[in-house]
């Protein structure tokens, strides 16, 4: 690679609108590559403060496997395109179509430009700082997210030992028609044996108006298309939430919920006894395969 290129990460909340919003930055270089991404750590690249992802995201979980998956992608000296199966080390100009092609549903990258003037080695962590401010740091969320949603789902995941559910996929990818288009529906926390037998999807609940909407169209998007297309049933969906008493006296929040209720299950898991007993049936389903 002869020259400074530059990549966006970007989150896409709702398919359907296709809002897409940065997330990251990656420069492109003879040298190497530098990244930087939203949450990160500053001292361990790669690693996810999950306060403070953006609360537009849906599911906290699939956004730090992206962050670690790009990062692990960067850090090496070759890199295995997904689509092709070449092996392109980080440096030549063939990495760049490589790492787009990489990206799949809500997580895409996008080539975003070109670096004019010429730059050293040691001019590279300086230039990626200064994109992600100018390109990504605005969409930085004023409030950091709530961590009690992932903390009791992870509790409970562990209490009723699904982690070690034969069937259980975190961050579940479900292929699914959606207007003559085949899409890349994730879910957070799924049974699945080849096809999906119960999937849920966490989901925040964001304090302002406009990141609150994205959120719960997202959701709804996502669970309205699978069922749609008979690969599961209604029943067998939940979104998990955690809403306080305070968020269920906002109209916002509880419109968001009966929408999300008209297509699936909605679980509360600030009611202690409703999670532990979603919990405990899921931990009952069968093993299959």
């Amino acid at each position: 690679m002869s020259t400074t290129k530059y990549i966006l990460a970007k989150y896409i909340a709702d398919m359907q609108r296709f809002e897409p919003r940065n997330i990251g930055v990656l420069v492109l270089s003879p040298f190497g590559v530098e990244a930087r991404f939203l949450g990160e750590f500053a001292d361990r690249p790669g690693e996810v403060d999950g306060r403070q992802i953006p609360v537009w995201v849906s599911s906290p979980s699939a956004y730090k496997q992206w962050v670690r998956y790009w990062r692990d992608a960067v850090g090496g000296d070759n890199f295995k395109a997904p689509r092709s199966g070449d092996i392109v080390p980080v440096v030549s100009p063939a990495f760049l179509n490589a790492i787009i092609e990489s990206g799949k549903g809500n997580f895409v990258l996008a080539e975003a430009g070109e670096v004019m003037d010429p730059i050293g080695e040691e001019d590279l962590p300086f230039v990626a700082e200064q994109l992600f401010q100018q390109l990504v740091k605005p969409n930085a969320p004023e409030d950091p997210r709530d961590p009690t949603l992932d903390e009791i789902v992870e509790e409970l995941l562990n209490r009723f030992n699904i982690r070690q559910h034969k069937n259980f996929k975190p961050n579940y990818m479900v292929p699914c028609p959606v207007n003559g288009v085949m899409e890349e529906l994730v879910f957070s926390d799924a049974l699945a044996n080849g096809s999906p037998i119960k999937l849920y999807q966490r989901m925040s609940l964001p304090k302002t108006k406009p990141a609150l909407r994205n959120t719960y169209r997202a959701v709804a998007y996502s669970f309205e298309h699978v069922i749609r297309a008979g690969q599961i049933k209604e029943e067998d969906t939940g979104v998990l939430v955690y809403a306080t008493e305070e968020q269920l006296d906002n109209a916002d929040v509880r419109k968001a919920l009966e929408v999300l209720e008209s297509i699936s299950r909605v679980v509360n898991l600030r009611d202690t006894a409703t999670s532990e007993k979603e919990f405990a049936k899921l931990a009952d389903v069968p093993e299959h395969g």
